[in-house]
């Protein structure tokens, strides 16, 4: 067997060709049949047969099989082997099986299943069930369990009697609601031995009397007002609403205001209990995605007035604020109503319509893209549960869950007041037979035992009454469920796959996006079904311009399959939407193509120059430049990285190309609505280790936003500056030299100084010479900066803290070192070896901490080795990670040498609030120095995030903010 390439010549390592089958076996063709692919090999004698499959030479010998010729794919001119981008997505450890589709429209997209289970995928799965389940204990160790259960036998009593009244009475009812009162009549036969006491008495005063009594009980226990209001009103006017001549929603909605339905749905006992255990679980999940620096995804199915909406957000806002973390907030329903209501009440989420009732693509949602999906008192309206369970689950992404509330039994005070509402009908599950609005308990426990979902709880559960308070919390009418989707694999990071894709893929062969599938449709002999998979794609994916089935509006579902824009990327799809004639810039998402999106090379030459105006610092690229490299990836995330973070060619650089003003660039002039005079006044970014800008790429976005504010000018490395041949005693003050050489040059009369980790020492530099200078220093603003106080030459260390430096997972370096036991470690070495920790330290002091031990001996043991694993998962060149290694430590080297005497002006230390466990002393350490370094007013903020995310995200927002207040 062989690889030739098309002029049958031997394919060399890693070229793609035709794999022949050569020999003395193959015949000269078939008989009577097309015998072109049988050819005589270059030799001119071996007889051969092209397979018509694709493949190549591997390094060892091995042929790689590409796949098939004919399904070579052409795209804007080139043909694009599917086979290649499916090869290198398998290469990544969490990918199990991949595959390349070309949707209308040219859009590219890759499909990949998850690869393997883990045992820390498993237990991960485990945490948010396990903590539903602790904090449903916890609200029994509460609950007053003799007060409660009388409440409950009080509501259902009141309600029992008001419904006997109406039906002895022979009150006339609505047609639409026979199905209802058939559910009351037996609802009144199986509780017939609770009214039996009553008989003679059965009377609406009655049931007032004993609603009353139910209120003094809800009273004691704090149950909440609003529910309570809510059943009472639906009581006085029963019998009108029985006969229609009251809108039951006119109650529930007064005057078009939701502060009654909230009341029932969120703000009462029960609802807050089962809200608590929803929480519970989801804070697991955002916990788990905070500590992966992930973004967490949650899609609320028929989320109406928000009762839970709102607990779910107010827990997650702290990971957000204090964490970083990112949550993308998907908040459904079927009416424009409560759609507009959530837009108004939480601008930060998103909000689209959806229909429970039908199939989840069609309306534009994107299979495996969340990581919860929440159906609070909303899968009552499926008209069939178990295929409703079955539709949601291939929106989970691998190990994803489903977070349900909903009735499990019949429940008299919601027959007199929510089953009045129109809906609840037209079933096709067992309630069609059993003529019931919800379902039993016995009913979900098959349903979730039949479907694809695993490792369910239901709560509160079944009891045999030994726990007082445990038999009177399961009196209520519903339950929490909470559903594994069923795999416990570990995600693919869509991210990092494409980052991968980038570095070894021309432009042209980049998927436009890729998504996470449980697993792939197949053939019935086995192959992957192409045409099935292109129709599980949501209909956007597809580029259909179809119109959404419950409203007649166009699905806008962009944010529903692909990462929404970030601040850089919006500001590039702002100008290419003016160019392109687009009217929405957020129709456009990182991976857009310019020219599928309606350009073409004279509109691409028109963007360039848009651009380089229109974005601080593009200038600084050439037009040429430029213009080539969009050619070459003409997708908006790859043209806003250009733009916004301008790589120098040089690997020793790793920072902007400097201008003649030795490393300086303006990256935003000056803007006043005030009339301020801002001319000769700045805010300087000064480069952290890395030496270039890349910390303060959301900052400076954050910036542009503001209507107030100086010229912003970054202060990157420059070429010979001789960053890693100085010793690092003199590295600040030769760098800091520099810069304030080159300040000088411009017509500034004040600045503040701003720099983040490194850069906040040399900041403190170039104070002190500024100053003496004559320019006026208003302000030193250090962000999660200090002196480190020791030394580090320990490969280990220094390679695990450069993993997290560049925001990868330390397992991806090879040292996956458990984080609390690696910052004892650190503690002890410095309590050993005091201000030095030696080459060699970590492996001492390993015997002493059995999981660093464990790790250890699982992790690549050279240098190199751990670099080349580092490259291939940040999808970085391993020359360039290794000059990158080099310009960190000579950073470290230098913040540890600092020792200047301290500064006379005034400093703002901005404090990160979130910790890493391996540098568990790191605030108090930052807090010593900046204390005993400065001897005038020292000013400590504290911000969200840890030390490597605090300037992302809101934390860069809320830094801009502080900076508008200190320059306003």
């Amino acid at each position: 067997m062989w690889v030739v390439n098309d002029d049958l010549e031997p394919a060399v390592t890693g070229q793609i060709g035709q794999i022949v089958i050569g020999g003395a076996a193959v015949s000269a063709g078939y008989l009577g049949a097309d015998n072109a692919a049988f050819i005589t090999l270059s030799d001119g004698i071996t007889p051969g047969f092209i397979t018509g499959d694709l493949g190549r030479y591997l390094a060892n010998g091995e042929i790689e099989f590409l796949g098939r010729r004919d399904s070579q794919i052409k795209r804007h001119g080139y043909r694009i082997e599917p086979g290649e981008i499916t090869a290198l997505l398998r290469e990544h450890p969490n990918v199990g099986d991949a595959a390349v589709v070309m949707a209308p429209r040219q859009q590219l997209v890759a499909v990949v299943t998850p690869g393997g289970a883990s045992t820390a995928c498993r237990e991960a799965d485990k945490q948010a069930a396990e903590a539903v389940e602790h904090q449903h204990l916890q609200w029994l160790s509460r609950l007053d369990a003799p007060r409660f259960t009388a409440l409950m036998a009080r509501m259902e009593l009141a309600a029992l009697v008001a419904m006997q009244d109406l039906r002895q009475r022979q009150v006339a009812v609505h047609a639409d609601y026979l199905p209802l009162m058939a559910r009351w009549d037996r609802m009144l036969q199986r509780k017939a031995p609770l009214l039996a006491p009553f008989n003679g008495d059965i009377s609406f005063s009655l049931a007032e009397r004993l609603w009353q009594q139910a209120r003094d009980l809800a009273r004691e226990m704090d149950y909440g007002d609003g529910q309570l209001d809510y059943i009472a009103r639906c009581l006085q006017q029963l019998e009108q609403v029985a006969a229609g001549e009251v809108d039951p929603l006119a109650l529930l909605f007064p005057e078009g205001r939701t502060d009654v339905a909230l009341a029932s749905y969120g703000e009462n006992f029960i609802n807050r209990y089962l809200n608590q255990l929803i929480v519970a679980g989801v804070d697991a999940r955002a916990r788990q995605a905070a500590a992966q620096q992930r973004p967490l995804r949650i899609l609320e199915i028929g989320a109406g007035v928000g009762g839970t909406t709102g607990p779910v957000l107010d827990c997650l806002r702290g990971y957000q604020q204090h964490q970083g973390l990112r949550v993308d907030y998907c908040f459904t329903d079927v009416s424009r109503f409560f759609l507009d209501e959530a837009a108004s009440r939480w601008p930060d989420i998103t909000t689209r319509r959806c229909d429970i009732n039908q199939d989840f693509a069609a309306q534009g949602f994107a299979p495996g893209q969340w990581d919860i999906v929440l159906c609070a008192n909303v899968l009552h309206n499926a008209r069939h549960i178990p295929r409703a369970l079955a539709r949601i689950h291939p929106l989970l992404a691998p190990g994803g869950d489903l977070a349900i509330i909903d009735a499990v039994r019949p429940s008299a005070p919601l027959m007199i007041t929510m089953e009045f509402k129109e809906g609840l009908s037209d079933f096709q599950d067992q309630r069609a037979e059993d003529g019931e609005a919800f379902y039993p308990r016995e009913c979900w426990q098959q349903a979730l035992a039949a479907s694809p979902f695993r490792h369910s709880i239901m709560l509160p559960g079944v009891t045999d009454g030994a726990h007082p308070a445990a038999l009177a919390i399961s009196n209520i009418h519903q339950s929490v469920i909470w559903a594994s989707a069923g795999y416990s694999t570990p995600r693919p990071d869509t991210a990092q796959l494409h980052d991968t894709l980038r570095q070894r893929l021309p432009g042209y062969m980049l998927p436009d996006r890729i998504l996470v599938l449980d697993t792939l449709p197949l053939t019935a002999n086995g192959k992957v079904d192409h045409k099935t998979l292109l129709a599980t794609l949501p209909a956007v994916t597809q580029g259909a311009e179809t119109e959404e089935a419950i409203s007649g509006e166009a699905t806008d579902s962009i944010a529903a399959t692909v990462p929404s824009l970030d601040a850089s990327q919006r500001a590039v799809a702002v100008i290419w939407a003016g160019v392109l004639g687009i009217t929405d810039p957020d129709s456009l998402h990182p991976g857009s193509d310019f020219f599928t999106a309606g350009g073409d090379s004279l509109l691409l030459a028109k963007c360039v120059g848009a651009l380089r105006r229109g974005i601080p610092g593009a200038a600084a690229i050439s037009w040429d430049d430029l213009l080539r490299q969009m050619v070459a990836d003409p997708r908006l995330e790859n043209c806003a990285r250009l733009v916004w973070h301008p790589q120098a060619a040089e690997c020793d650089s790793l920072a902007p190309p400097a201008d003649s003003g030795g490393g300086l660039q303006t990256l935003l002039p000056a803007a006043s609505a005030t009339a301020t005079e801002r001319h000769g006044e700045a805010l300087c970014l000064i480069h952290d280790g890395s030496g270039g800008l890349a910390p303060y790429h959301a900052l400076i976005a954050a910036l542009a936003g503001l209507d107030e504010r100086p010229e912003v000018i970054g202060i990157s490395r420059s070429p010979g500056d001789q960053y890693l041949t100085l010793a690092p005693e003199t590295l600040f003050d030769a760098l800091a030299d520099r810069y304030v050489q080159a300040l000088g040059a411009r017509p500034l009369r004040r600045v503040y100084l701003f720099g983040y980790c490194m850069g906040g020492l040399l900041a403190a530099a170039m104070a002190e010479k500024l100053t003496a200078a004559g320019i006026d220093v208003r302000q030193l603003i250090v962000v999660s900066a200090y002196r480190l106080p020791f030394t580090m030459e320990d490969d280990l260390l220094l390679d695990y803290s450069l993993a997290r430096l560049l925001n990868q997972e330390p397992a991806d370096i090879g040292l996956d070192l458990p984080e609390q036991p690696l910052g004892a470690l650190i503690t002890l070495a410095r309590e050993t070896w005091q201000q030095h920790i030696p080459q060699g330290a970590v492996a001492a002091l390993a015997p002493q901490f059995p999981a660093i031990a464990t790790a250890l001996s699982q992790a690549p043991a050279e240098c190199q080795q751990r670099l080349a694993r580092l490259a291939a998962c940040a999808g970085l060149d391993p020359a360039t990670l290794s000059a990158l290694r080099a310009v960190y430590v000579a950073s470290l080297r230098a913040t540890g040498a600092f020792n200047r005497p301290g500064y006379l002006g005034d400093i703002t230390f901005l404090r990160q609030r979130g910790d890493i466990h391996f540098l568990p002393t790191l605030k108090e350490d930052m807090t010593r120095f900046w204390r005993d370094y400065c001897l005038g007013t020292l000013t400590i903020t504290d911000i969200a995030g840890n030390h490597f995310d605090c300037l992302e995200g809101d934390g860069a927002r809320s830094v801009a903010a502080l900076l508008r207040g200190i320059w306003a």
